[in-house]
Order: structure tokens, then C-alpha cells, then sequence
């Protein structure tokens, strides 16, 4: 499969491409000739009322889900047929695949397990003490990143839901990502602390292309330059915010479902 292009036929600059994505589970079709693009540093959101296929597409950009036809790549690199373990070292990274966290251990040793597994030593029993400080030092500068490194001495067991997020994405950025998949961040989470999880999302770095699936229209203001509506499948609008917000089409998709509250633009 050729490398993506622009209309000028030189190389695209994308963090990530996809293109003419088709999935269908028996009779149903789940994705319909859907294209994505996210520049390097792109701040993206995908919205899209109950069963418009979120999930379905974040789960055939991972590779969770083996697509029928239609191309991904990760840069110039066809990822298509590669594992989600693939996609992960080439930098796609969704936090839902990140390992569980483990509730014993502490903040900060939650990240150099993830570390040390995605560099490729989390076997190695034997380190020196040279090594065992730069992790610890690679650790607490991942948590920094968050807003987390005051708490890197307790146990995540210790932790409100909240954080436990934001240690999520901790554990994200461990796996150097270039392109970073955000499932409803906020979700759940106390407004106290999804206020934090939305400010730690905004100094993450600006190099590294953010998509995140998102249901509440004023976060989506926040943080997205472009947004994607999908509906039964199929990509319905791609713009920006505010053209998103005052679109009568993408209206009538939240209106007809239920989604007023959360989709009114001027919340």
C-alpha cells in the first residue's frame, strides 16, 4: 500500500491517516468509507450521538478490531495489518490499553513499570543504581506532566477516581505517543477534578496529536480545533467548533437523540 499524499503529491504531514474505513459485523454496517486525518499536534474531538460507531473506529485505529477494507497509517508507515502492540511502539496509544493499574503499588512505581516495559527491561532484575534513578527521575518528570508528581509517594489504592484518570494518562505518556486516543476523560470524574484532568490535557505536548471521544459540548469547545461528528457509521461533518455547534444537520442528530442537554453550544 503507497504512502498517503497530498493533493500536490507530497509526503502528508499527519500524525495519523486513515482512509476509506469499512467494518461490518454480519448484516450491520459499523463503519461506512470513513477518513480521518490528524496533523502532528492536531487537537481533535470525535463526537456522535449513542451508537454512531466511537467506539467501532477508536477500536479500528488500534487494531482492536481487524478492519474489512481501507488503509491506516501511523506517519508514512502502513499500520493496517499490524497488532495493536505494533501500533503502540510506532506511537499510537489509547489509554485504554495501557495496563491495569496496579492498586498496591505506588503512583510513581505505576509509571516505571510502564516505562521500563515499553523501553523493554521490565524483565531485567538486575540494574544498576545509576539506572534505577534515571527511571525514577523519568517517572516523577512523566507525573509532572499531569500535574501528579505530588503524589507520587501514595498508593494508587489511596487515590480519588479523579487522579486515578490522570494516572491513566501518565501511563500513556510513558509509551511515547505520537498520536493520543482520550475516551471521555472527564467522565465520572468530580468537577473539582475535571477541571484538573481538562487543565493536565492542555499542557500535554503540543507535538503529540490528541483524538478524544467526548459527549459534553463544552469540553469539546475547550479543547478541540477540529471536531468530527459520526452517525450510524459514517462521518456526517468535519469543522470546526463553533461550525460544528451551529450546524442545523449535526443538530438534528442530538436533538433526535436525546442529546439537548449536552450538546446546547451555549452551556
Amino acid at each position: 500500500m503507497s504512502e498517503p499524499m497530498s493533493e500536490s503529491g507530497a509526503s502528508t504531514p499527519y500524525a495519523l491517516t486513515a482512509r476509506g474505513l469499512h467494518k461490518r459485523f454480519g448484516g450491520l454496517t459499523v463503519a461506512d468509507n470513513i477518513h480521518l486525518s490528524l496533523p502532528a499536534g492536531a487537537r481533535h474531538a470525535l463526537i456522535g450521538p449513542n451508537g454512531a460507531g466511537k467506539t467501532t473506529l477508536v477500536g479500528l485505529l488500534t487494531g482492536l478490531l481487524r478492519i474489512d477494507s481501507g488503509q491506516i497509517w501511523l506517519g508514512s508507515t502502513d499500520v493496517t495489518r499490524l497488532s495493536p502492540q505494533a501500533r503502540v511502539k510506532h506511537g499510537l496509544v489509547r489509554t485504554f490499553q495501557v495496563n491495569s493499574l496496579f492498586p498496591s503499588l505506588t503512583v510513581r512505581q505505576n509509571v516505571e513499570l510502564a516505562l521500563s516495559e515499553h523501553a523493554g527491561t521490565s524483565r531485567s532484575m538486575l540494574r544498576s543504581i545509576g539506572s534505577l534513578t534515571h527511571l525514577a527521575e523519568r517517572a516523577l518528570a512523566t507525573l509532572a506532566q499531569v500535574g501528579l508528581e505530588h503524589e507520587a509517594g501514595r498508593r494508587v489504592s489511596e487515590l480519588a477516581y479523579g487522579p486515578q484518570r490522570l494516572l491513566e494518562i501518565a501511563l500513556a505518556l510513558a509509551l511515547e505517543p505520537r498520536v493520543l486516543l482520550l475516551d471521555e476523560p472527564a467522565a465520572g470524574v468530580a468537577s473539582a477534578d475535571a477541571e484538573r484532568m481538562m487543565s493536565a490535557i492542555e499542557r500535554l505536548p503540543c507535538d503529540i496529536a490528541i483524538l478524544m471521544i467526548e459527549h459534553d459540548m463544552r469540553i469539546v469547545r475547550r479543547f478541540a480545533q477540529t471536531v468530527t461528528v459520526l452517525v450510524a457509521g459514517q462521518v456526517l461533518a468535519t469543522d470546526t467548533p463553533e461550525a460544528i455547534m451551529t450546524s442545523e444537520a449535526v443538530r438534528r442528530v442530538y436533538l433526535g437523540s436525546g442529546g439537548q442537554a449536552r450538546y446546547d453550544h451555549r452551556s
